[in-house]
């Protein structure tokens, strides 16, 4: 996502810390920060922590844009 949109870990913090908005993801079970161009699920591991599960693009358009890599 660096490469393609220039997005930095500073862009992921601020959607983690100052969200516009936050909304819970049945698809990937646990709630999801958004801000900007990211959205951040994050889930809670057995100790109580939180735990990035992935880093998205918060709309469609962003998707078709800047395809991801398949393995």
């Amino acid at each position: 996502m660096t490469e393609q949109a220039g997005i930095t870990a500073h862009d992921m913090l601020h959607a983690l810390q100052l969200p516009e908005r936050v909304a819970f993801d049945q698809k990937y079970g646990s709630w999801v920060w958004v801000r900007g161009v990211l959205a951040v699920p994050v889930a809670v591991a057995d100790d109580g922590s939180a735990v990035i599960t992935s880093v998205l693009w918060a709309d469609r358009d962003l998707y078709d844009q800047y395809p991801r890599e398949t393995a």
